[in-house]
């Protein structure tokens, strides 16, 4: 016997031995439930009747490949090491009871007491799961990584004390500056002077759990160049140490088109103004224009009264009548030109404010 069943019968690895002639000497109880096969129905079995389990067919599994160099082993397996005696691999091609598996194995030479070969021995563990979940993990960071180096805006990654951690190309662009001389700097050497309270205001608002709206200020590199940018992030779970995201936009168009619009309406309020005082001045000469021409038509229709009167006091009728009439129709129109001029000076009139 190469090893006593006793010591390998209750390994938490699903295991297996066989001897110099690839029969099976030992199939433990983990290996009896990863496969469903008992032991007893394996013991003793040869011809590679052991990867029927793993594969649906007799073929060498990694226990027979001990020895054997990297490129046979690499037709079944992958991520392999070999020492010596001692061969480790992985392989997606295996089936467990109709499911698809990725399996980790490790095989070894087993020697008898006089020093000759005896067997070799491999430990099985289903690491499906595992690997999956790295998979995931890998296309997660990956696309991570596509986000960050593909996007205009900048991506910074901050510790707990605002020191920056990662930038990413779009980052090291709008500072002028690689990475190196980026990372490991406090994020405050690129706030300009006047946002810095303010931003580390919210830097510490936002790792304190509280939600922080997106906000303008302006960004300055070593040059003292300054960038209008706009600020949003969030803190990130990272083991209790804490940490943030933070993603920096340029508003540099925005700011340059509120400005515009600003002073598109300073030019359009002076424009108003200006139109404004122009009436104000056209409607006074107007007015005064209208009480010159009120005051001479007044004055010729007084002289006009003064005559029909007294041409009243020497005629007979018919031509007295006539004289009268066209000395009330001469009144009537002095008495309008007065309505009109009270009309003029009651709505020209600035009314006088008075506190109530």
């Amino acid at each position: 016997m190469i090893l006593p069943s006793s010591i390998v019968e209750f390994y938490p690895d699903a295991t297996l031995i066989i001897d110099n002639r690839g029969r099976v000497v030992v199939w433990n109880k983990a290996i009896e439930k990863m496969t469903g096969v008992r032991a007893r129905d394996m013991l003793g079995k040869g011809n590679y009747e052991y990867a029927i389990p793993f594969y649906g067919e007799r073929k060498p599994m990694l226990v027979d490949m001990v020895g054997l160099p990297k490129e046979k082993v690499s037709d079944i397996y992958t991520d392999i090491v070999a020492e010596g005696d001692r061969l480790e691999a992985m392989t997606i091609k295996a089936k467990l009871k109709g499911r698809d598996v990725v399996l980790w194995g490790a095989a070894a030479r087993l020697y008898g007491l006089n020093g000759e070969p005896a067997g070799t021995i491999e430990s099985i563990r289903d690491v499906t799961r595992q690997t999956l979940t790295e998979e995931k993990l890998k296309e997660s960071e990956e696309k991570y990584r596509l986000i960050t180096t593909s996007t205009n805006d900048s991506i910074i990654t901050l510790d707990a004390d605002g020191t920056i951690t990662y930038v990413n190309p779009s980052g090291e662009r709008m500072l002028r500056k690689g990475a190196r001389h980026i990372v490991g700097r406090h994020f405050t050497d690129f706030i300009a002077d006047g946002y810095k309270e303010k931003v580390v205001k919210e830097f510490y608002r936002g790792m304190g759990g509280e939600s922080v709206a997106p906000f303008e200020i302006e960004a300055v590199d070593d040059s003292g160049r300054r960038l209008p940018v706009e600020i949003s992030g969030s803190a990130l779970d990272s083991g209790g140490g804490g940490a943030a995201i933070v993603a920096v936009r340029d508003v540099s168009e925005r700011w340059k088109a509120r400005q515009e619009l600003k002073r598109a309406q300073e030019e359009l309020e002076r424009r108003v103004e200006e139109r404004t005082a122009e009436l104000a001045r056209a409607k006074e000469q107007a007015e005064l224009y209208l009480d010159l021409m009120g005051h001479d038509i007044n004055n010729m229709n007084q002289v006009a009264m003064g005559y029909l009167e007294m041409a009243d006091g020497v005629s007979e009728a018919p031509a007295s009548d006539l004289i009268r009439r066209s000395l009330a129709a001469l009144q009537n129109s002095s008495r309008l030109i007065g309505n009109l001029r009270k009309v003029q000076q009651a709505t020209g009139k600035k009314l006088k404010r008075e506190k109530v």
